[in-house]
């Protein structure tokens, strides 16, 4: 995977630096201690500038393009954040080009929302991010720092990782439909959730990409460090 780093979005701050980092030891992650899925992770970092509440995207494109119409999505990785506290959110995307639509397949666990109790959130086009916390016909997936930082006891060896899967429809309109999560074996069906039926223009014929963005914590004294391992991200498409 590789990585294409854009530094802070809107409401947010410029972090002091940030990277991408691929770790190719055989046995256990360099700083960790924590034994790798194989070897093979990708380590993003930023340091937050005294502000905080600082983000970076990473984006890596396909090299490929997709040359139909694919409606069928699934994006599949593993996660290991070394300190969820350090993060306000954690956000895994998808977006596809096609028939001068670019669809957004943008998914975060909001870990600060609703004063810490934590639901997902997906793209909700110009009114910005849904919370799939059970309201005004949203389902119900909740998400906090404990699911991040509790052992997964049906996980490989390594406690730390964990393991996110979404599914998605990229309706004929142009816009994405959510059909399910499933975190750590735990699937929650979606039932082709709609948060939007917006879309927006896109000229990259075909092109595809996943982004993850980091999202530093408000106390940047105390948490000046935002990481993420990512490992084994796979994207598979069907018409």
């Amino acid at each position: 995977m590789g990585s294409h780093p854009l530094a802070a979005s809107t409401g947010s701050s410029e972090p002091e630096s940030y990277g991408a980092q691929v770790l190719t030891t055989t046995n256990t992650l360099a700083d960790t201690n924590i034994t790798s899925l194989n070897g093979h992770s990708l380590l993003l970092s930023e340091t937050q500038a005294s502000s905080g509440y600082s983000n970076v995207l990473f984006s890596a494109t396909t090299p490929s393009q997709a040359k139909s119409l694919d409606s069928h999505w699934t994006m599949d990785l593993y996660v290991y954040l070394p300190n969820p506290e350090a993060h306000q959110a954690f956000e895994v995307d998808l977006q596809y080009v096609w028939g001068g639509y670019w669809t957004k397949f943008y998914t975060e666990c909001a870990f600060n929302i609703s004063s810490g109790t934590g639901y997902w959130g997906v793209y909700g086009g110009g009114n910005g991010w849904t919370f799939l916390n059970g309201k005004n016909g949203a389902p119900y997936v909740p998400c906090d720092r404990s699911q991040f930082s509790t052992p997964w006891s049906g996980g490989p060896t390594s406690a730390g990782w964990h393991h996110i899967v979404w599914t998605f429809l990229r309706n004929p309109g142009g816009y994405a439909q959510y059909e399910s999560l499933t975190f750590d074996g735990t699937t929650y069906q979606l039932n082709n959730y709609t948060p939007t039926t917006e879309t927006l223009s896109g000229s990259n014929q075909g092109d595809f990409s996943i982004l993850v963005q980091l999202d530093g914590a408000e106390d940047a004294t105390t948490y000046p460090t935002v990481q993420a391992y990512v490992n084994q991200v796979n994207i598979t498409h069907t018409p």
